[in-house]
């Protein structure tokens, strides 16, 4: 049996994001104008999955309420899957930033472990495949 990868749509004040659940969680979230195909189609590969249409489930009902400002902070399991290494370590430092907290690259640098990565670091949080929710 092969697994399925939920492709799902959240209108947004800048426009339609789409996005990507695994089994996992929350793998995969484009803004509009970013490509969201060729992520998604390694998401697919990764789990070796289908990719079908779905209402979103907890990730889109969480981003509704996010955008009408009735959520200030998202409680989802998320699949990292896209990411690996030290990438991966950037994210998971970034999602322990609290709400408001300024934190610059070479400090999320130093939290990830590798204190004079931060250039590294700003590649990995450009690469952010679940922006937002990882903010």
């Amino acid at each position: 049996m092969t697994a399925t990868i939920s492709v799902f749509d959240v209108r947004s004040p800048v426009g339609t994001l789409r996005g990507a659940t695994s089994a996992a969680g929350l793998a995969l979230l484009a803004f509009p104008a970013s490509d969201f195909d060729t992520p998604l189609a390694r998401l697919c590969a990764r789990h070796t999955a289908t990719a079908r249409r779905s209402a979103g489930g907890p990730a889109a009902a969480q981003l509704r309420d996010w955008f009408a400002g009735r959520r200030r902070d998202f409680e989802l399991a998320l699949d990292l899957s896209l990411v690996s290494g030290f990438a991966a370590e950037v994210l998971e430092a970034l999602g322990a930033v609290r709400r408001g907290e300024l934190v610059t690259y070479g400090e999320l640098a130093r939290r990830a472990g590798r204190p004079r990565a931060a250039r590294a670091v700003g590649r990995a949080v450009g690469d952010n495949p679940i922006p937002l929710v990882v903010p």
